[in-house]
């Protein structure tokens, strides 16, 4: 927002890009246009001085809106298996056979808003300072032997993903390494590339659906591309390689590709193979005691890519889960065949949950922390 705006324009401002967003979201061109009129006509009456369109096309001209919104795009998800298609109306791809969207409308049960990465440096490179400031560490003064940044060390892997008590979502972001400590973690200087929708965590092959349009990206980026800049209208060939993924470990190892820590392999680092203990009725965990921490057989990316390779090729799920080992215990695996043979269905697992939330928890013992899911 222009920082000259008088108090009167700024709150205009404000009012008109709610509008512009609110009718973006719920609502027809022209019950936005009945909108923008009837505020227009009630700051008449209060004689304000502020001046609001009539117009949605002059609205979001007023606020930037196509700037701002260019390379955002929205992807349909499968609620049942969280499958990601592009948003087209026409395009009914049910792997599973469950619908996209709400009853006969178009409109679709769950969606994975994107923000391309491509047209985000575009929008950065055309700053006036950004193409300084992400040249300035090539002249700065390095210690031998001394780590001072993020490009002095060796690359690893990871995600960003933050869970909630009764609705979990995951934010991926990307922040760019070139430009210096000091403005690196900017809200500005940070892409937000998708919001994944809840209202549970995806597993691991599931988070690799909304992770495809990214790597897409990455991947062209990392052969470069031309983009016209503040200093350079012409175009600079612009590159990028992804660094490192910063997040807790399970999300981690969700999205590089391992298993959690109740797997055989309960390791991202070497290829050791626990032995398991009893902790109840069908159900282990690894033994982790006694570790021969002199004899790791580490793993490498020729046989981590071997092992991805099987479990793409595999042609049925079972067979994927025998490869990527035993995680789960017998009840789980038992309503997963339920589930698969239709004998429980989404109607079930709701009624079931609805009455979950009608018991009455005695004050000592604690509540459930996640809900029953599909």
């Amino acid at each position: 927002m222009d920082e000259e705006m008088t108090n009167d324009q700024q709150l205009a401002y404000l009012l008109v890009l709610y509008l512009v967003l609110f009718q973006a979201k719920y609502l027809s061109v022209e019950a936005g246009e009945d909108l923008l009129a009837f505020l227009s006509f009630f700051v008449r009456a209060l004689s304000h001085g502020m001046e609001i369109p009539t117009k949605i096309s002059t609205a979001r001209t007023m606020v930037n809106y196509f700037s701002a919104s260019s390379g955002v795009s929205r992807f349909l998800v499968c609620s049942l298996c969280r499958s990601v298609f592009a948003n087209n109306p026409h395009r009914q791809e049910r792997p599973c056979g469950n619908s996209l969207f709400v009853g006969s409308s178009l409109k679709p049960v769950l969606e994975f808003p994107y923000n391309s990465i491509v047209e985000t440096l575009k929008k950065f490179f055309v700053r006036p300072n950004f193409e300084t400031e992400i040249e300035q560490w090539r002249g700065r003064y390095v210690e031998e032997g001394v780590l001072y940044d993020i490009y002095d060390g060796r690359l690893s892997w990871g995600a960003i993903c933050d869970d909630g008590m009764h609705y979990s979502c995951g934010g991926v972001y990307l922040t760019i390494n070139n430009l210096p400590r000091s403005s690196r973690m900017k809200v500005s200087n940070i892409i937000l590339v998708g919001m994944i929708p809840g209202p549970g965590e995806p597993t691991d092959d599931q988070l690799q659906n909304f992770l495809r349009p990214m790597i897409a990206e990455l991947n062209t980026l990392y052969g470069g591309m031309m983009m016209p800049t503040y200093q350079n209208r012409n175009g600079e060939m612009v590159r990028v390689a992804l660094m490192s993924v910063n997040c807790d470990i399970p999300a981690a190892r969700k999205v590089a590709g391992f298993m959690g820590q109740s797997a055989h392999k309960a390791c991202n680092k070497c290829s050791t193979v626990f032995s398991r203990i009893s902790t109840g009725a069908n159900s282990t965990k690894p033994d982790f005691s006694d570790f021969d921490d002199e004899h790791w057989i580490l793993r490498n990316n020729t046989q981590q890519r071997q092992e991805a390779y099987a479990w793409l090729n595999a042609t049925h799920i079972t067979q994927q889960r025998t490869l990527q080992t035993d995680t789960g215990s017998t009840p789980k695996r038992m309503v997963e065949v339920w589930v698969d043979h239709g004998l429980l269905t989404t109607a079930d697992f709701k009624a079931m949950a609805d009455e979950s939330a009608s018991i009455v928890i005695p004050s000592q013992y604690c509540k459930i922390s996640k809900g029953i899911q599909v």
